[in-house]
């Protein structure tokens, strides 16, 4: 993993819009919603529009840097949309007659339509994740390959944010700043363009602390990037020292420096 430490917060950039990568986007989705026509592609933005959610991480990360040819990607989809929207959003998606997803097509881990509101069981860094952003519950499915093979198949991960935050805010305080970019239907949108072009990005915030207490999770996820050729710097700073210091973890912070 390319990591390095810094004593210099990583200054944020005004909000870009970034719609070149919206071709490789729309690629992706014809795939996967195997749409005519890109009907159901349509359909799926026009819902996004309507219940104010976005697609946001990985999949539109993909779409900007692709790995090889972005007609085999299978990465996981996370949906991020308002709890006063998700009834109406899960049910356009995948459970009403006419949805994009049928459920027949779709494999859900709980097995079955009545499990389908169960949430999975978090590690401690996504617990974290959800309570620091206000996300009330998680649900997630698998949308079964053409074919009806589920273990082709691609993850979704729909997520349910409270009233009090945006699903645009919750993209906004994602741990690397080059996975802060998101899709609402229409455009593509960054907070660190440049940090996407360069393939450079900065761990942010409170997970600098979860990286230096150990957290596997999160240590997978620097290391995956890594691989994929990104260089991740980490914001370090006295107030960060101080938290260290009681949290025990000024001996393990000072092997990393």
């Amino acid at each position: 993993m390319n990591s390095l430490l810094h004593d210099n917060v990583n200054e944020g950039s005004p909000i870009a819009q970034m719609d070149e990568a919206l071709p490789n986007l729309f690629t992706f989705f014809d795939r996967i919603f195997y749409s005519r026509g890109g009907e159901d592609r349509i359909k799926f933005c026009e819902l996004l529009i309507e219940t104010e959610a976005i697609v946001a991480g990985g999949c539109v990360l993909n779409a900007h840097n692709p790995l090889g040819n972005i007609n085999k990607y299978r990465g996981d989809i996370d949906i991020y949309v308002p709890v006063k929207n998700l009834t109406r959003f899960l049910n356009r998606l995948t459970l009403s007659p006419d949805s994009i997803m049928p459920f027949h097509l779709s494999r859900y881990y709980y097995g079955g339509l009545k499990d389908f509101a169960t949430s999975y069981k978090s590690t401690c860094y996504c617990e974290s994740f959800l309570r620091r952003n206000g996300i009330q519950k998680v649900y997630n499915f698998i949308l079964a390959a053409e074919g009806g093979d589920p273990s082709l198949g691609i993850k979704i991960d729909v997520m349910a944010v409270r009233n009090r935050r945006t699903p645009i805010q919750v993209a906004q305080n994602f741990d690397l700043t080059f996975c802060q970019t998101w899709f609402d239907g229409t455009h593509i949108y960054a907070t660190h363009p440049n940090d996407i072009r360069t393939k450079k990005g900065t761990l942010q915030g409170d997970y600098v602390l979860l990286f230096i207490q150990g957290n596997k999770f999160l240590k997978h996820r620097l290391e995956k990037y890594g691989e994929r050729g990104y260089t991740i710097s980490m914001q370090l700073n006295e107030p960060d020292i101080g938290r260290f210091m009681k949290n025990k973890c000024l001996k393990r912070a000072s092997k990393l420096l």
